[in-house]
Formats: structure tokens, sequence, C-alpha cells
């Protein structure tokens, strides 16, 4: 989970570094959210980020709780309704509803429209996953060359943090071939198959940070830049970030998770929608997700 930033309009702004405080991320955010053919319409906003009731907009509030030092399952606990927790989720809901620097409609987006405001440049800023990063230089893209990301900006009384999604392996029992699985199983999660899929899909994440200082992810084949429209210097920048990112990550797990996960969603969403309060979202879904956990 990563901030793309337009590196065209932050130097405009003023600004050669993207802004790594909430402060400095309001600021610019504010500046960026434009009328831009006077026709009384904002069709650029200063950040974009998904709200619909799905993991996409559920990772980008776990990433601010974890900022604060919360938790959301905390093995199974439920912590999820806490000063981090509300904290966190009134942030982003502040984005929309208190300082208008994300569109109205930003509850119903999802990855897609996420991906449709980077290509389209309608966001100075957006709240996504770096693989979108291989399709913003296509011709098709209206930033190419005009991008970059970093961490979320931090909450005040934080520290950088960051999510990822994890790729489960699961070697079916019925299976005639478990050998050939498991030798690729045992391939993919190795060093070796990790400097693979970081050369070879752009924007994937390997969570071995030495990954990221092989000579082969640092000179990677012309081709495979070419593939992505990025040059050497762009590459080594933005895999340097993610690298960054890495170094950050924080995972959580518990039992029942995805039945948690749609349990919480839910709530965010109808807070994002200003539906709810963020106090009774959180004490809604806190309720709902210690049911489902009755008997563990």
């Amino acid at each position: 989970m990563v901030m793309y930033y337009r590196t065209d309009l932050l130097e405009e702004f003023g600004r050669t570094e993207p802004p790594g405080t909430w402060d400095e991320f309001i600021e610019f955010g504010k500046w960026a959210t434009r009328d831009l053919n006077g026709d009384g319409t904002i069709d650029q906003w200063g950040v974009v980020h998904a709200g619909q009731p799905v993991t996409h907009f559920g990772d980008v509030v776990y990433t601010l709780i974890h900022q604060l030092g919360g938790k959301v399952y905390d093995d199974n606990n439920i912590t999820v309704n806490s000063p981090e927790g509300r904290k966190a989720l009134q942030a982003i809901v502040d984005l929309r509803n208190k300082h208008k620097i994300s569109p109205p409609g930003v509850n119903t987006y999802g990855s897609n429209e996420c991906l449709q405001a980077l290509k389209s440049g309608s966001a100075a800023m957006v709240f996504s996953w770096t693989w979108m990063g291989k399709l913003l230089n296509a011709e098709d893209s209206k930033i190419a060359h005009k991008w970059s990301w970093a961490l979320l900006p931090v909450l005040p009384g934080g520290k950088p943090s960051s999510i990822t999604i994890t790729t489960p392996l699961i070697l079916n029992k019925a299976s005639r071939y478990k050998s050939y699985a498991r030798d690729f199983i045992k391939y993919y999660t190795s060093y070796e198959g990790q400097v693979t899929e970081v050369v070879k899909e752009f924007g994937n994440v390997a969570l071995m940070p030495d990954v990221y200082e092989d000579p082969r992810v640092k000179n990677p084949p012309k081709e495979e830049l070419e593939k992505v429209n990025l040059t050497l210097e762009e590459w080594t920048e933005l895999q340097n970030r993610i690298l960054e990112a890495v170094k950050v990550v924080q995972l959580e797990r518990a039992r029942k998770q995805g039945e948690l996960d749609r349990a919480l969603w839910p709530e965010m969403n109808a807070a994002l929608s200003g539906i709810k309060s963020v106090e009774q979202a959180l004490k809604d879904a806190e309720l709902q997700m210690k049911r489902i956990n009755e008997g563990i």
C-alpha cells in the first residue's frame, strides 16, 4: 500500500518531496483540489482512495491504524474499536466530509476507479497498490513519467507503516502432481523466485529486503524496462521506495479473518458515507466481529 502522487503538481506546489505528515498531505490536497475548466465542477481532486466495503478500502484504514500502534484483530481479541482505530477511520472520513479533498462518490470507489483516477490525471494523490504502477506509463495514461509513490503520510503521533496482501499457496490434496506443485511453491517462495517476481512483474513485492539489493533487480534487462516504459532512473527510485515500505510492513492474521473483515468493511463504509458516526460504526463492527469469534 503506497501513496501515488503527481510529481508535476508537486513541483508546481513548490515542493520536491511528497507529503510525509498528515498536515502536509492535507495542505497539498487542498491546493490541488480544483475546477480546472471553470465550469463550477471540481475535476481534479486532492486525493482518491477506494471506499467500497472491500479489502482495498479496509487496508488503507488498517495501514493508518498500524501507524498509530493499534491493531485490528490482535490475535482474535478484536481491537479495531480503539482510540487508534477511531482516529484512523476519522482521518479518512474527514478527507471526504470535512476537508472535501476527495470526491463525494469516493465511498463507491473500488480498485478500478483508483486506477482510472491515476491514469486520467483527475487526482493529485491516490492511496492504492503498487501493481497499478505497471500501467501508468502506457500510451493512454495522461500522467506518463509524471508520477511516483511513497509511504502513506503519517498521522500525528504515528510512525511510517505499510501493509501488503500476501499470496497463499495451497497444495490441493486431490492433485495428481503434488511433487510439481511442491517444487513450484518451493521455488516461488525462495530468494530466486522472488527476484524473478520483482523483475518480471513490476510492482509486485518481495518481502525479502535482500532481493532489492540483487544486481538483477538494480539493473533489470532492457526488455523489462521497455515493457512498463520506465527509465532505469525511474525503476530505481520506485523499487527503493517499495523497499522502504517492505521494511515497515505490518501483517495481522486472525481465525475467521474473511468473516471478520466482511463484518468490518460495511461499517467503515457507513462512516465514510455519513450514515453513521465513526464511533457508532466501529462499536457496531466490534459487536458483530466478537459474535463471529464466539466459540473460538
